[in-house]
């Protein structure tokens, strides 16, 4: 599956953020959102990134969600990832559904480096973005 809608059984009328991502991070953004009961986010993973999955994106989440807040996580440093290949990818599928939405972006800032080199800081600045997506 290019992409895998979230599994919840959150009502789609309580959901307020819809937040991409893609890979392993996925795993962390699960298990946060497992550890927060009252979570109103929905999770999905974008499995295959070129070419972009437009149709999948506008239908299995643009539309289902119409007022939640889209949102892209990712573990790599802003400028490392995928989000600046996926923010103009998105905010073209939500031009094409007539909205007005933004394309968040919550994850570590730019950096030169593509990760602390210490695996137990590494580890808690995961926890900490997953936090902050799920919680904001």
């Amino acid at each position: 599956m290019r992409v895998i809608p979230d599994d919840s059984k959150l009502p789609k009328d309580q959901v307020d953020k819809v937040i991409f991502c893609s890979g392993k991070f996925y795993f962390d953004l699960l298990e946060q959102r497992e550890s927060m009961p009252s979570s109103s986010a929905v999770l999905i993973r974008l499995e295959q990134l070129a070419p972009f999955p437009f149709q999948e994106v506008v239908i299995l989440s643009l539309r289902q969600y119409p007022s939640a807040r889209i949102i892209w996580c990712q573990e790599e440093p802003k400028n490392m990832g995928a989000y600046s290949y996926i923010k103009p990818r998105m905010e073209a599928c939500i031009r094409y559904d007539n909205n007005i939405r933004t394309v968040e972006y919550i994850g570590r800032p730019s950096s030169a480096a593509a990760s602390t080199g210490i695996y137990s800081l590494f580890q808690k600045q995961q926890q900490y973005w997953a936090q902050q997506a799920l919680s904001e």
